[in-house]
């Protein structure tokens, strides 16, 4: 009976130590937890985006009279952003591409500079509309009516080696099974300094002609395809005067959004620019340097396209009024100055004086 009672008494010694070991260690990792501000790594917290903002700075060189636009961070230097690289690690073939399109980021480095007062001074990243393949370290901001659907199919191509096109969704899937979305957002968000692992890129559009591709892919998708559009109504719909009104006015349909807002132009590094009146060759410039050159990419998607080459800009806006033409100014301004559609702002804003 001795020998029982100190058995038992051995045992509850035990597990009054292990208690006591148990306690110490949680009140150390409790410590430890509270002294970390966990939510400030989530990425989709608002402290996430507070320690992430950046401002714009730009400088002058002198010497070769070229602008050249950096982005530097408010909280942190630019060498501790996510997937940051130098230069020197960059691939040969991004080089090469940064090169060939080098007179048309050389453009929007020097608007950017010249209109620092219109860049916003927070931007939230929308993943939605980015594209990535990480295996030739391409990074694309997609807008609507720019060659969207093409390079869409591109990608899948790449992902599938060819096997297969395929859209938007398509893509969607590919994406997600290869790279999650913290990484994606971490690519992104790496674009901020000049020096990235990505090759980035956008596709640049007139706004004007941007805007009738989208109002004929309006009228072709409800009245041919009998599909719906909350702001575009399947019966009676808008004339193009209409339309236009909307837009000025604001209206927000995720088809007429500005590639200078989509795609924050002014606060990413893009490393290439297509341009839709030569996409074509543009884009095989891509994919040949990064070695995909297999890939035969035409522009797919071609109802509702246009060239302002044959149409008369006072004859598309004879209807409109002057304040809603003062609204396409002044919603895609940046557009046209950064993609060098300078002449048709020039061409508008003397419609709006005769008005």
């Amino acid at each position: 009976r001795c020998i029982t009672v100190l058995i038992s008494m051995f045992k509850v010694k035990v597990l009054l130590g292990l208690s006591a070991i148990i306690a110490v260690i949680v009140f150390v990792f409790w410590d430890v937890l509270l002294s970390l501000d966990v939510n400030k790594y989530q990425v989709f917290s608002l402290e996430y985006y507070a320690a992430n903002k950046y401002q714009v700075s730009s400088k002058e060189n002198h010497a070769t009279n070229k602008y050249h636009y950096q982005v530097s961070s408010l909280d942190h230097p630019a060498t501790n952003l996510p997937g940051n690289t130098t230069t020197k690690a960059r691939r040969k073939s991004h080089l090469k591409i940064q090169e060939i399109f080098k007179d048309r980021t050389d453009k929007i480095h020097k608007v950017c500079a010249e209109e620092k007062s219109k860049i916003p001074a927070n931007v939230r990243i929308k993943d939605t509309v980015w594209s990535i393949e990480e295996k030739h370290k391409l990074l694309m901001c997609r807008t609507a009516k720019h060659g969207s659907t093409t390079w869409s199919s591109n990608f899948v191509q790449i992902y599938t080696n060819g096997k297969t096109g395929g859209s938007q969704l398509k893509l969607r899937q590919l994406e997600g099974r290869a790279t999650s979305l913290s990484k994606k957002l971490d690519a992104i968000n790496s674009l901020r300094s000049a020096d990235h692992d990505l090759l980035s890129f956008f596709v640049c559009r007139n706004p004007v002609e941007k805007l009738l591709s989208v109002y004929n892919f309006l009228l072709y998708q409800t009245q041919e395809n009998g599909k719906t559009f909350a702001k575009f109504p399947t019966k009676n719909p808008p004339s193009w005067e209409k339309y236009i009104s909307k837009v000025a006015n604001g209206m927000t349909d995720g088809l007429s959004d500005s590639v200078f807002q989509k795609c924050s132009v002014c606060t990413f590094h893009y490393d290439a620019v297509i341009k839709m009146e030569t996409f074509d060759h543009d884009s095989r410039q891509i994919l040949k340097n990064v070695g995909v050159g297999w890939l035969g990419t035409l522009h797919q998607n071609n109802h509702g396209s246009h060239n302002l080459k044959k149409l008369s800009m006072r004859k598309i806006f004879e209807n409109s009024s002057k304040s809603d033409i003062e609204g396409i100014i002044a919603r895609y301004e940046m557009d046209f100055k950064l993609c060098g559609y300078e002449q048709t702002l020039e061409e508008l804003t003397e419609i709006v004086t005769e008005k």
